[in-house]
């Protein structure tokens, strides 16, 4: 992998523009959730849009604890609709070109840096739905995981801390980026030094997910082992197999888990960071109806990865920027084809991935060079 190189503001800019010309297609592109369409009335989005409006009473657990997003809308002076869509927004562009600097951080240059940036956009669960649903918390989950693995990969744990204290006000999930500091400077499977001052780094926002659930009340009968008995124990014994690979294969679509693949071979040091972080991920469905929503948290290590098998793919067969650019852009383009919030099927994504392979290795007989170094 290159050098680091600094980021200048130019590079900076034209993240920040890519990244907001790719939402606004999305936008454009998603019937949302606005408060007349009749979904409104059916979906978790009624529970943050009564605690923004300070309706009486406890609200139902898990939502009442995530505050942060409600409390925000609160405070921007917006209708309660309008609060929400634009801090979705928000979130999701930060998340993008926070995502960028993590890539740079890591050594990509700016032309796979952007290129993860695109990957990460062209993920359905990860900007496409919550455009759709833009009144839950899981753009700002995003948001704070993308940059608490900005500050571990800058080694930088008073920043790490401060972002998962953050985070957790939004949701409880945020507490995963703790494993993934640990797996990410881990010199060893058991480094017990390391394993102690992650455990120190996670005590203050641990307490605070405590300290929410003791002091505010709730309208249900929430209890962890009941959720577990209830929904993780029948997809353990049903088809524990199904269960996984269609949520990893729904979750990611077929271009980002092969780079991604690709890219665990490759990169160690993100190898094993993923081994501590993904399997907490992927025990959220165990205590949740969703599925590929909740899985999709696990963007944090997965993009980087299938990046890193990207600048693999492309080196290996000397693609040209553009060749490289038609699969980076296959996943965001299927979004855009496809109505609603749903991404496109396994066997259309598989065809689309043919078609544009046999472009690519037909054409690269002809004058095209590699992928140039543009850091």
């Amino acid at each position: 992998m290159v050098m680091v190189q600094p980021v200048k503001k130019n590079e900076l800019a034209i993240t920040a523009i890519l990244a907001a010309v790719l939402i606004l297609l999305l936008v454009l592109k998603v019937d949302r959730i606005t408060m007349d369409n009749p979904q409104f009335l059916l979906g978790d989005n009624l529970n943050y849009y009564g605690m923004a409006a300070d309706e009486p009473g406890p609200h139902p657990a898990p939502f009442c604890y995530r505050i942060l997003v409600p409390s925000l809308v609160k405070v921007l002076p917006f209708s309660l609709e309008t609060g929400f869509f634009l801090q979705t927004l928000f979130f999701i562009w930060g998340s993008a070109i926070i995502l960028f600097l993590v890539l740079r951080e890591l050594g990509e240059n700016r032309f796979f840096a952007l290129s993860g940036m695109v990957l990460y956009l062209g993920l359905n669960w990860a900007a496409k739905f919550t455009i759709w649903d833009f009144w839950l918390t899981d753009a700002a989950l995003f948001f704070f995981g993308i940059s608490a693995f900005y500050a571990t990969v800058r080694n930088n744990l008073a920043a790490l801390v401060i972002v998962v204290t953050l985070g957790v006000m939004a949701k409880e999930a945020m507490l995963f980026a703790l494993p993934l500091y640990y797996g990410y400077h881990a010199r060893k499977f058991l480094d017990w030094r390391l394993a102690g001052k992650t455990f120190l780094a996670g005590l203050i926002p641990l307490g605070l997910v405590l300290t929410l659930r003791a002091l505010i009340p709730y309208s249900n009968h929430y209890d962890l082992p009941v959720l577990f008995r209830e929904l993780g124990i029948p997809r353990v014994t049903t088809d524990l197999v199904g269960n996984i690979w269609g949520g990893t294969t729904g979750t990611w679509g077929v271009m980002v888990l092969l780079l991604a693949i690709l890219g665990i071979r490759r990169e160690p040091r993100l190898r094993r960071a993923a081994l501590f972080f993904l399997p907490f991920v992927y025990l959220q469905p165990m205590f949740a109806k969703n599925l590929d929503r909740l899985l999709v948290f696990g963007f944090v290590i997965v993009i980087p990865l299938a990046v890193a098998g990207l600048r693999w793919f492309a080196a290996k067969y000397q693609l040209a920027a553009w060749m490289t650019i038609g699969y980076v852009a296959l996943p965001f383009l299927f979004l855009l084809w496809k109505t609603g919030y749903m991404s496109a099927s396994r066997e259309q994504q598989l065809i689309g991935l043919a078609v544009w392979s046999i472009v690519v290795f037909v054409a690269r007989w002809k004058k095209s060079g590699p992928v140039p170094d543009t850091s």
